[in-house]
């Protein structure tokens, strides 16, 4: 039975494909139960849980919602959580803002580190709401003529040795936290969060830890004991080594365990759905039975 908790939607900014395709998709793949997690937003969830029960799968309500603590930025995803309760709202349009402010900030630090210019038109194409996607600029980057021959965009480009998911690593590699080109706009706090969870009656997972916590251990532990209830264990960005330790660490804590694909669609093609790069046998994947 192939469990995939970790999923968007075109109501993630960076989504292609609708809940409705996703759940035939999902089942196409012969994944039986699943997880809407868009970007701070509920909105496709409803959509997700109505299509995939006419296709006899199991849908879970989820979010991916941005949050800081203790200065690392993450993302935390919540499930089966009363997603109808207006402060899931209220996040949406707090982020909304806050990506709107980011929006041209980031591109002028793009420039200014690659010595670059980008047509202001061309960027207008892509916007959306007043949103530039980080994945979507380096979209733009590969198609435009005027940088066709640009040295930093080679990793990206066919055969390049960033080429495997080259929007989300432009993201990864220029526009995260502690990158050339990154916004330290004001994110929620966990505390903030857990509250809004707690009070909705949802369940608390920390998604891909690896990505985000990169070794910082004692600050993990200490989110942790702030009562999250699980570990994105699978996820198709972590090694077998990162793995290995968050489920033990997840078994140590008798806290629940997730795989994820984070199937993005075109941001990240080579991310599958229902794929979760380097598994665990006999690994329980118990957010549902």
């Amino acid at each position: 039975m192939i469990k995939d908790f970790h999923m968007h939607s075109h109501y993630s900014d960076d989504g292609e494909y609708s809940p409705k395709e996703l759940c035939e998709i999902a089942k196409a793949s012969g994944i039986s139960q699943i997880a809407l997690t868009d970007h701070d937003s509920v909105h496709g969830v409803s959509e997700m849980i109505e299509e995939g029960t006419k296709l006899g799968l199991k849908v879970l309500p989820g979010i991916e919602v941005d949050c800081t603590f203790k200065g690392i930025n993450f993302h935390l995803l919540v499930y089966n959580m009363d997603y109808q309760d207006q402060r899931y709202e209220e996040i949406k349009s707090y982020y909304l803002k806050e990506n709107q402010k980011a929006a041209m900030k980031q591109v002028e630090l793009l420039e200014d580190y690659l010595k670059i210019h980008i047509n202001r038109d061309e960027l207008k194409k892509i916007e959306k709401n007043g949103v530039l996607v980080p994945e979507d600029i380096g979209e733009l980057l590969l198609k435009l003529p005027e940088f066709m021959e640009s040295e930093f965009l080679l990793p990206y480009r066919e055969n390049g040795n960033r080429s495997d998911n080259p929007f989300l690593n432009i993201y990864l590699d220029f526009f995260s936290q502690g990158k050339p080109a990154f916004v330290a706009g004001e994110l929620l706090t966990v505390e903030h969060v857990l509250n809004i969870v707690k009070e909705t009656h949802g369940t608390t997972v920390v998604a891909h830890p690896g990505l985000n916590f990169k070794g910082n251990d004692e600050i993990f532990t200490q989110l942790l004991d702030l009562g999250i209830q699980g570990i994105e264990v699978e996820s198709n960005y972590h090694t077998p080594e990162q793995t290995q330790y968050y489920y033990k660490v997840a078994k140590d804590r008798q806290l629940i365990m997730t795989s994820g694909s984070d199937f993005h669609g075109k941001n990240k093609p080579a991310i599958k759905m229902g794929t979760f790069g380097n598994t665990i046998e006999g690994f329980i994947n118990n957010l549902s039975d």
